[in-house]
Order: C-alpha cells, then structure tokens, then sequence
C-alpha cells in the first residue's frame, strides 16, 4: 500500500516524504500527535485520514494548534463523505467499485494467459443494494 502512494504521488509530481507516513500509529489523533510535535522538523499541508468519522476527530485537534481547516491543512477522506446535516462535508477520494471491480478481473485475466498459470475462475458477488 505504501509503495502504490508512493507512485501515486510521484506520478503527479508530488514529493515523498516516509516522515509524514504513519501507518503504525494507534489512531489517526495519536498519528497528528506526532506530526504536530515534530513541527519544526516537518511541515504539512494536507492530511489524508481513513474516513469521515476519523476526519471529524482530527479537525479539532487541528484548530487547539491554531491550524485552520482547510485554510492551512486541508483534511480528507479514503472512503468519501458522509454530507452529515450542521457538520461541514470532508472532501473524499471515491473510487468507482465498478472501475476497481474491473482492473481486477483485467489483472487477473492477464495473469491467467501467462504460461504456467491456471485458467481463471470464481464468481463475482454482487450485493442488493435497493431500498426495501
């Protein structure tokens, strides 16, 4: 997962830096913890959090440390945006499960057609998700 954000930011141009990475930490508040007590050594401008819910947790932490939201630090979500009525919308990275569903099954397909692989099979499971 790190090495595809890796790619992911030097595809647009954009610095890596592993000192602003924290995937160990015990939640996203430990996480800005430490990335706020190591200021001087480290500056951010974005901070990128699991979901809504982790989201609406840092952004007062955030505002203790006098650091406006979005003005000085922008905030946002992996899984999208919940549009919660009287609480401001976090903007989201979504991905079409569609699109992803698709680059996995050409994945697979390209594998499977390489000498020494097995053909591939299986079925795809798709939830029904209409209002009862």
């Amino acid at each position: 997962m790190l090495l595809g954000y890796k790619h992911g930011l030097e595809k647009n141009f954009l610095p890596f830096n592993r000192n602003l990475v924290f995937m160990n930490s015990t939640s996203s508040t430990v996480a800005l913890q430490e990335l706020l007590n190591n200021a001087s050594l480290v500056s951010f401008n974005a901070l990128l959090v699991a979901d809504e819910q982790e989201a609406q947790r840092v952004i007062p932490q955030l505002l203790a440390f006098n650091k406006r939201v979005p003005e000085d630090v922008m905030v946002f979500s992996l899984a999208g945006s919940l549009h919660l009525p009287g609480i401001p919308t976090i903007p989201a990275i979504e991905y079409s499960m569609d699109a992803i569903a698709a680059r996995i099954v050409h994945w697979l397909e390209e594998k499977t057609q390489t000498p020494g692989h097995t053909a591939f099979r299986g079925d795809l499971i798709i939830p029904d998700m209409r209002p009862r």
